[in-house]
């Protein structure tokens, strides 16, 4: 028998994350990775040796066809990873029926559905003194939106995908007279659900990550504009212990009622105005995007991803809290005009004039449409990725790289 650990769905712009896990399983665990995912890709199978096409629905017969494809092909789970939104119910499910560690199945969903989760928040009877629940409602069209932006105002309102990440679908609506136009732009993802939720103004953005018990706060910057997508992450958040409390009791929170039982998350939370409380943006049990885990493998000294295996397989958290190195953070190279990518700076030359920075990557390639509204992360023309002693100098160190980059990258119309 082969032991494998089974990834549960997974984003393609995070084949390079897969890489890692299946060099980290076969190097400490001496497994292999299973990729279950709906719509099995050329590129997967170059990837990882077993694939099983499967539409991560979680339910008894989709898990009972995921564990007869593991005894026909003599394959031992020792592990189950979800990875993507969708793979996080069914991870959980399968977990439960092999007896490994994993979220609770019967509350998983809600890490999956933004919507279940506003509501089951809503009733939640335990949550801290200074967490607020946000106003949401699912919406089948305009007219829903119009009634619920009349219920929360004079707040305005965001509209969004109800199972989606990577702030695809995202809106705010500043004016009741943009609703249907707004509401138009969500119609590819009407069929999985969409939902109106009010505006949280004046909010600094944070997110709680854990794995197998330790975890830290990200700082989160996003764009401004209708569209809203994460533009810089800093790891660790420079937050006072008691205002860093409050976030972390939050994202604990919303960990809870999606059925946390102590592996993967990564939960957003605004910090109000004033530091007069939290929110829950969102819920995610499953690793951070954006490579917040690396980032945290430069800032302390330990590996979320190795500590993730370690967890999945046996239940086991760290033996003691990293040690904190210095901070870390990514920035994201937008287009300074709209057209076509004519040209990129060489990334040798960037690395040799900014000592610190760690990584450059250009997403988009030469000839490449690109544009200056950015409606979400898939729209930046790559990041790059910094490390320093402290806060202020990685933030410094983040944005002298990316204009460097931005003023040397060409555009034609």
């Amino acid at each position: 028998m082969t032991k494998v650990f089974a990834v549960m769905g997974y984003n393609n712009t995070r084949l390079a994350d897969v890489k890692k896990l299946e060099t980290y399983a076969r190097e400490l665990h001496g497994a292999e990775l299973v990729l279950c995912k709906d719509g099995i890709t050329a590129t997967d199978r170059e990837t990882v040796r077993h694939c099983l096409d499967n539409d991560l629905a979680a339910t008894e017969e989709n898990i009972d066809s995921i564990i007869a494809h593991l005894g026909s092909h003599a394959l031992e789970l020792v592990g189950v990873l979800p990875f993507s939104d969708h793979g996080v119910p069914a991870g959980a499910l399968l977990a439960s029926r092999l007896g490994l560690p994993g979220a609770d199945p019967a509350a998983a969903a809600c890490a999956a559905d933004k919507h279940l989760y506003r509501a089951r928040e809503a009733r939640h009877d335990t949550l801290p003194g200074h967490h607020r629940t946000i106003r949401a409602r699912e919406i089948h069209t305009a007219d829903d939106a119009v009634a619920f932006w009349h219920e929360v105002a004079p707040r305005r309102i965001f509209l969004k995908p109800k199972g989606e990440g990577n702030s695809r679908g995202c809106t705010r609506v500043e004016d009741e007279a943009h609703i249907g136009s707004a509401f138009a732009g969500l119609s590819p993802y009407l069929a999985g659900g969409v939902m109106a939720e009010e505006c949280v103004d004046g909010a600094r953005e944070y997110s709680v990550d854990h794995v197998a018990g330790f975890s830290w706060l990200t700082e989160k910057t996003t764009t401004t504009g209708a569209y809203r997508a994460e533009i810089e992450q800093v790891v660790p958040a420079p937050l006072a212990p008691p205002t860093a409390g409050a976030v972390r009791r939050s994202g604990y929170a919303a960990a809870e009622i999606c059925g946390y039982a102590g592996s993967a998350f990564h939960n957003e939370v605004f910090l109000l105005a004033g530091d007069r409380g939290t929110a829950v943006v969102e819920p995610n049990l499953r690793p951070a995007g954006m490579r917040i885990w690396d980032l945290a493998a430069l800032a302390f000294d330990f590996d979320p991803w190795t500590a993730w295996l370690d967890h999945s397989r046996s239940g086991t958290a760290l033996p003691a809290p990293p040690r904190q190195r210095g901070y870390a953070g990514i920035r994201m190279l937008r287009p300074r005009a709209d057209g076509f990518l004519a040209s990129l700076p060489q990334v040798a030359d960037v690395h040799e004039r900014f000592p610190g920075l760690h990584e450059v990557v250009f997403t988009k390639a030469v000839g490449d449409p690109v544009s200056t509204r950015v409606e979400n992360n898939a729209d930046f023309v790559g990041h790059v990725i910094c490390a320093a002693p402290t806060h202020q100098e990685t933030r410094a160190l983040l944005l002298a790289c990316t204009r460097a980059i931005e003023e040397s990258t060409e555009v034609t119309a």
